[in-house]
């Protein structure tokens, strides 16, 4: 048997449903095509889009929870709905309330009571952002075809939504996800926009459905057709801006739902009094209609006005730099702390900072284009981590920005698996371990070499802070730094990567190489590394090497550094970071995919991978290190925020250099390893 048609089998005797659900959307299709041609154009494709739309849903169900779960879940909420709707229309028409009385003996089935029950069962399974996202989604879809279509079919499809979501609820055990106080956004705009979305929804259901018959139906059809169509469009596209925190979104919500209202005055109860002559009177049912029209407009007003109300709320905050005061005590909290070892950057001066009220922690982080990204793991005392974590979540809902875990280990990326959060692989941190670090051996041959050829040419390494140095060395150290950058196909690189405002600290410690007539070689810069209050290690961070400086300057000052620290009692020296280094433990996704090529096309800027081999010839163990954030659909915002935050001055032309660079052009345009 050919292996196409054999797998093809094999597919629809697992998911039967779907196949004899496209079978039944193509005769459905069918049959709405003399609607089309007896021109009720508007039926026709919002018939052959509900049909689809319940055979993606049938489909990806039975993939997801089989096809018995499939049918009984689908076949359980759809009849209980049309029990259930089918009674609520009949009490109404019998107790005399006329929406009832209107829609009864109405058809209660469609398609899409089938999409509706289905995505809100699965919505059960999946993580607990997305399953907010496919709820809210849904309900206000459903809900904006009962306020503005109003027909039968329209209550049984809400009735099927709600039921599916107690399905759901009922058969799946979601005991694994960790129930936080955070939401998809915080509840104010999340609410606002949904009715934005509502109302946008609404208004190009009534252009779409001339029989629409609902609560609001009256708005579309005073303001017309045109005006219908572009604040239904200028609305959809508010909530959209609304919902990342921007203020234009606030302000075209604003002006859509005046427009609204303006119209529907003008148009309606004006137009209607100028109308009203002694030759020609309205009838009790064309007032009814016109004050109709009027109380429907009431939603558009009351949300023009928390519009304008709730804007400093529902609109994104600007980061602020912490001050001096806010870095001290963020430097005494990684002291006392000991959150890695690379808690020390958080301290850096641009970084804004957050603390925990209750004093257990805190983060570091920048903002670029609503996103927030932590300066790696969040400084916590012992047992707090997943408190501060929380805290910090919340406070970037509260500010509109997106919360990233950047350049986070992985006893991070455990706490936020249990918020159903995602990961992506960034990079890796190599430590070399004092105990067992050693010159010898075959494999440490570069590094013999280097020291050997030091000691033969003078050179001496020389363990000094910023502030201990002459005039005459620190204006040696200030011209090696900020030189380099002057050969790099893109900018310097910042957020997590320090230069030579960072090695001035204090705190940090240069390991230089100077020969014999006090020329400098080589720049290293180490930040300290604490635990339980006490220095434990030092993690690397600036590398500089002299154009003309002896080869092997850089294993050199490391190897004097680790024996140097090894000597003092400290445990571990990092080299920090390599970005987009592959590592094992990351999923085989489309993004970690990618992550080799990105590290490829950099390279020629940046020399990623030759910082890599670098590291490799100190024996130092590696350690992953993720970005992890809320879900997969936030990336495309991610990536270019990432790279705002890295690279702030960033221009088209930077890049255009870049893509004429080739690969082997690498290694002349690092002239050092870095990080």
């Amino acid at each position: 048997m050919n292996p196409t048609i054999d797998r093809t089998a094999r597919l629809l005797l697992r998911h039967p449903v779907t196949p004899v659900a496209v079978v039944l959307a193509v005769v459905g299709a069918a049959m709405s095509a003399p609607a089309a041609a007896e021109g009720d154009l508007g039926s026709a494709p919002l018939n052959i889009v509900a049909l689809v739309s319940a055979v993606t849903a049938i489909a990806l169900s039975e993939r997801v929870v089989g096809t018995a779960r499939t049918v009984v879940f689908g076949g359980i909420a759809v009849i209980a709905a049309l029990l259930v709707g089918d009674a609520l229309v009949a009490a109404g028409s019998r107790l005399g309330e006329a929406v009832a009385a209107g829609i009864e003996g109405e058809q209660l089935w469609a398609p899409s009571l089938v999409t509706a029950a289905l995505l809100m069962a699965l919505s059960a399974r999946l993580r607990p952002r997305p399953r907010q996202a496919v709820r809210w989604g849904v309900l206000t879809t459903s809900a904006a075809l009962l306020l503005f279509d109003g027909h039968a079919a329209d209550v049984v499809r809400l009735l099927s939504a709600l039921a599916g979501l107690a399905i759901g609820a009922l058969s799946t055990r979601t005991s694994r996800d960790l129930h936080v106080r955070t939401s998809l956004l915080p509840r104010t705009r999340a609410t606002v926009c949904a009715l934005l979305f509502l109302m946008g929804a609404g208004a190009l259901i009534t252009l779409l459905l001339p029989e629409a018959d609902g609560l609001l139906a009256p708005v579309g059809f005073v303001i017309g057709p045109v005006a219908n169509l572009l604040v239904g469009l200028l609305t959809l596209v508010s909530a959209v801006l609304l919902l990342r925190g921007r203020l234009i979104g606030v302000v075209l919500a604003v002006a859509a739902q005046t427009t609204v209202v303006v119209l529907v005055v003008s148009e309606g109860v004006v137009a209607a009094i100028v109308s009203d002559t002694p030759e020609q009177s309205f009838s009790v049912a064309d007032l009814e209609w016109y004050l109709g029209a009027v109380v429907a407009c009431a939603l558009p007003a009351g949300m023009a006005i928390a519009l304008i109300l709730l804007a400093r709320r529902l609109v994104r905050r600007r980061a602020t730099p912490a001050d001096a005061d806010a870095r001290d005590r963020m430097r005494s909290l990684v002291v006392e702390t000991g959150s890695g070892s690379l808690a020390f950057m958080g301290t850096w001066e641009g970084n804004s900072l957050w603390f925990a009220p209750d004093g257990a922690g805190a983060v570091a982080y920048r903002v670029g284009r609503g996103v927030a990204f932590t300066v790696s793991d969040p400084v916590a005392h012992p047992g707090r981590r997943l408190d501060v974590m929380l805290g910090f979540v919340e406070h970037c809902e509260r500010m509109g920005w997106v919360p990233v875990f950047y350049s986070v280990h992985d006893v991070v990326v455990e706490e936020t698996e249990r918020l159903g959060w995602v990961r992506t692989a960034v990079g890796t941190e190599s430590s070399i371990d004092l105990a067992t670090f050693s010159l010898s051996g075959k494999r440490r041959q570069d590094l013999r070499t280097a020291v050997n050829r030091a000691g033969r040419e003078g050179l001496r390494a020389e363990w000094r802070s910023f502030a201990d140095l002459s005039a005459r060395q620190r204006a040696d150290v200030e011209r090696l730094c900020t030189g380099w950058a002057d050969h790099k196909a893109l900018p310097e690189m910042g957020f997590t990567l320090g230069g030579f405002p960072e090695l001035q600290d204090g705190a940090v410690r240069l390991m230089l190489a100077y020969d014999g007539d006090g020329r400098l070689h080589g720049v290293t810069s180490w930040l300290p590394a604490f635990r339980d209050g006490a220095l434990t290690g030092w993690t690397l961070d600036v590398m500089r090497r002299a154009d003309d400086a002896m080869p092997g300057v850089m294993e050199f000052l490391i190897a004097s550094t680790a024996q140097r620290s090894a000597e003092r009692g400290c445990t571990t020296v990092s080299l920090s970071g390599t970005p987009l280094a592959p590592h094992v433990g990351a999923a085989e996704t489309f993004v970690n995919r990618l992550i080799p090529r990105l590290a490829t096309w950099l390279e020629p800027a940046y020399g990623f991978a030759s910082l890599r081999r670098f590291k490799a010839k100190f024996g130092a163990t590696e350690q992953p290190l993720w970005m992890t954030y809320p879900t997969s659909g936030q990336l495309a915002r991610i990536a270019p925020a990432l790279a705002a935050v890295y690279v702030p001055d960033l221009s088209a032309k930077d890049l255009v250099r870049l893509a004429q660079l080739h690969p082997a052009d690498a290694e002349r345009s690092v002239s050092a390893p870095r990080r």
